[in-house]
């Protein structure tokens, strides 16, 4: 039991430093809150697996409570490659334009957008986030759409809040503007 018990005597001290109560370590015991210990998990594996960077872009994506994955647009394993990702705005966006989120999806169609595993990839890695997105309002991984109890469809983001890197999400009903870019793989011309 030596081993379990600094598990979780670890596991409170970090909930505690990162300002979670004793109700959130239990939450995470329960049918409820089992996602978020799952992605967790699956985020501790990633962090051991530093070194070979590898991403599994085929993987079941993490599911925030509530959500259901509507779309994944799977893009198998790969390595890692700082350069070989960057922020994308379809010509609607441009010029301080602004597009609602369906019709930006429909435009992404063309485009290699990365999926949500990559954006938790960069949670667990955060030092292989470029600098510069942190003066964007948020980085879209439109590679995964959710659907949320609300019937409504969201996609995840990066986003940078003067402390961190955070997710969040937005409805597709809404609007994205030239301050939200998508996270797209840079096609190689041969």
């Amino acid at each position: 039991m030596g081993l379990g018990s600094n598990i979780i005597s670890g596991l409170y001290a970090e909930m505690q430093a990162a300002g979670g109560t004793e109700k959130d370590i239990h939450l995470l015991s329960t049918d409820e809150g089992r996602p978020i210990l799952r992605a967790t998990i699956r985020l501790a594996v990633a962090a051991r697996n530093e070194k070979n960077r590898i991403v599994d872009l085929d993987a079941d994506p993490f599911c925030p409570n509530g959500w259901t994955v509507a779309h994944h647009q799977k893009g198998g394993e790969i390595t890692f490659d700082r350069n070989a990702i960057g922020p994308y705005l379809a010509d609607g966006q441009k010029n301080g334009g602004c597009m609602f989120g369906n019709d930006l999806r429909e435009a992404l169609s063309g485009q290699l957008v990365e999926n949500a595993n990559q954006l938790d990839w960069y949670l667990a890695h955060p030092d292989q986030i470029p600098e510069e997105w942190k003066k964007e309002r948020g980085i879209f991984f439109w590679g995964t759409i959710y659907l949320r109890a609300d019937g409504k469809l969201y996609v995840r983001c990066l986003a940078w809040f003067g402390d961190g890197w955070f997710w969040r999400g937005r409805c597709l009903d809404h609007t994205f503007g030239s301050d939200v870019p998508a996270a797209v793989r840079k096609q190689i011309c041969p």
